[in-house]
């Protein structure tokens, strides 16, 4: 809920207080803005049932503040800093503005989640359990409430458990819709990552349900809800579940630690969602500069595998170890497979072939075509074509000109041939006729064929039978600024052709916002009113999304 408070305007770790997102009976957490120039948003949240005023209480947290800083996930809400002040410890974490998990399963209740929009937050969920369990890191406190939103829709695991805050066996401060999802052992003092395993089982046992485990709700009492000494099966509350996922989530939720999955990625798998792992940047450059430089002469890197000789030119095939070493080393991911040499990564290569001697070959060509070139000229001025040559011209030459001298067309005249002589080597060059030019005679031009008549369409006005909102752009303008946010009013309606009505509920992308309402049903043609209530500045740019159970609308914040 966002509330003004009497920490407005108040300063913490370099961010001013300016509203009040939530609090509990332990904990507030408040909306910061940062002073510095960027001027970004952080969740901050003051803890003010536990009291910090030993200097090794102090240390404890402060040190357990940096090893949760280490955990770098995509879908893990990263925490910016942490303060003490007046012996009250206060967390600040990036702002997370598209609200929890909770908000989206209280919206939908008592139907169940969609199936793809489920495995999509349990996987997502799921990754970032797996990858803190594997930083030996419990989260101990899994609930729908702390499994927040991004900017971009991505589920985000918020709200780790800290083992310097709490005492054991102490569970007076877990809030009732906590106790829930906990296991019997973790209600026990005991903190495992079967426990976490528990927790995520009974959180995914809500989505495709829609109701919390070991409950039932009342006859008599609508909205009453009685605790269950057994767990009902998923597919009685949703017939349409596959039995896949119902036997992947009561395994989950098994009561015995043992019995359940050896990690929550089998759990996953399970549920049908491919198992694959992002592993974030940070982590590999942190594990590339933490790396143990490798020893000399030691022994293979993987038993069983024969190490290639030296001047190697093919690649050594192995399969089973073949993904291992692509995920060990995210450098060399674009190489199929490595030989090893001494125990060492080594890359082979192929010298390069020999090229064979042209020379030769291109000189004689180039003797064979000098001669053919000397024989032609040769043959071509020889005394015997010269004399058939001067044989032939005599006449040629008188009967060319007398026809020329007939002809009545208009043409140059020729020159002169002089008389013949005596001498038998002279070659006498007939006159050429001169060829009349005519003048060029333009190309008939093609008419471009007469346009085909146009068929003009009926206006017909399709009924509307979707979501719609009104204004879709909002900014200063047609906005109320008060208090470091703007007020703004739109109508979200449903065409009157939808023949049935629609679930509704809102969220906001890039910019913090406040609906009122939030959610609800709305009948085909009616307009539901909504104010909207925008916490960052106007120099930021967002979308409202309105989500129905059929269609989507969405409205842009711009200045």
């Amino acid at each position: 809920m966002l509330k003004n408070n009497s920490y407005a305007g108040k300063y913490i770790s370099g961010y001013s207080i300016s509203l009040e997102l939530a609090s509990s009976t332990s904990s507030r957490v408040f909306l910061g803005e940062s002073i510095s120039p960027d001027r970004h948003n952080a969740a901050i949240k003051q803890i003010y049932a536990v009291s910090i005023l030993s200097r090794e209480d102090k240390e404890n947290f402060l040190q357990e503040v940096n090893t949760l800083k280490q955990l770098r996930h995509p879908y893990i809400l990263p925490i910016l800093s942490a303060s003490i002040l007046k012996g009250t410890p206060y967390i600040i974490s990036e702002y997370a503005p598209n609200g929890s998990l909770h908000d989206r399963l209280q919206h939908g209740a008592p139907e169940p989640m969609a199936q793809n929009e489920a495995i999509s937050i349990l996987s997502q969920v799921g990754q970032a359990l797996y990858y803190a369990h594997q930083a030996n890191r419990i989260h101990g406190n899994l609930k729908p409430q702390n499994i927040l939103f991004s900017s971009k829709g991505n589920a985000l695991l918020a709200d780790f458990k800290f083992a310097s805050l709490s005492s054991p066996d102490n569970f007076s401060a877990t809030p009732p819709h906590g106790l829930a999802y906990m296991s019997a052992e973790q209600l026990e003092g005991v903190n495992t990552k079967e426990n976490d395993q528990y927790s995520l089982g009974s959180i995914a046992y809500e989505m495709f349900t829609g109701r919390k485990p070991f409950t039932t709700p009342s006859v008599k009492q609508p909205g009453t809800l009685y605790k269950t000494r057994t767990l009902i099966a998923p597919t009685k509350l949703n017939p349409a579940l596959p039995r896949r996922i119902e036997q992947a989530i009561l395994k989950a939720m098994a009561k015995e630690p043992s019995q359940r999955y050896k990690s929550v990625m089998e759990f996953i798998k399970a549920l049908g969602i491919p198992g694959t792992l992002i592993v974030p940047d940070d982590a590999q450059e942190e594990s590339k500069q933490s790396a143990i430089p490798v020893q000399k002469n030691v022994g293979p890197l993987f038993p069983g595998l024969k190490a290639a000789t030296t001047g190697a030119t093919t690649l050594i095939q192995f399969t089973a170890k073949n993904t291992f070493l692509r995920n060990t080393f995210p450098s060399l991911a674009h190489f199929s497979t490595l030989p090893l040499v001494n125990g060492s990564l080594v890359v082979p290569f192929t010298s390069p072939k020999k090229r064979k001697k042209l020379w030769p070959f291109l000189l004689i060509a180039s003797l064979v075509l000098i001669a053919m070139v000397v024989a032609g000229m040769a043959f071509a001025f020889s005394p015997s074509r010269t004399q058939q040559g001067n044989k032939g011209s005599t006449g040629t030459g008188s009967a060319i000109t007398s026809q020329t001298a007939q002809s009545g067309k208009t043409a140059i005249p020729a020159r002169a041939t002089p008389a013949p002589t005596k001498s038998t080597n002279r070659i006498t060059i007939p006159a050429q006729p001169t060829r009349q030019v005519q003048p060029p005679q333009p190309k008939p031009t093609k008419q471009p064929p007469p346009p085909a008549p146009t068929l003009q369409p009926t206006a017909t006005t399709a009924p509307k039978t979707t979501l719609s909102v009104a204004p879709a752009v909002l900014n200063a303008t047609n906005c109320t600024h008060s208090n470091n946010s703007y007020t703004c009013a739109v109508t979200l309606s449903l065409g009157a052709a939808a023949g049935t009505g629609q679930n509704w509920y809102t969220y906001s992308i890039g910019v913090g916002t406040s609906f009122n309402p939030s959610n609800g049903t709305i009948a085909p043609g009616q307009a539901v009113h909504i104010q909207l209530t925008v916490f960052d500045n106007c120099t930021k740019m967002g979308t409202f999304v309105f989500v129905g159970s059929k269609t989507n609308v969405t409205a842009i914040w711009k200045c």
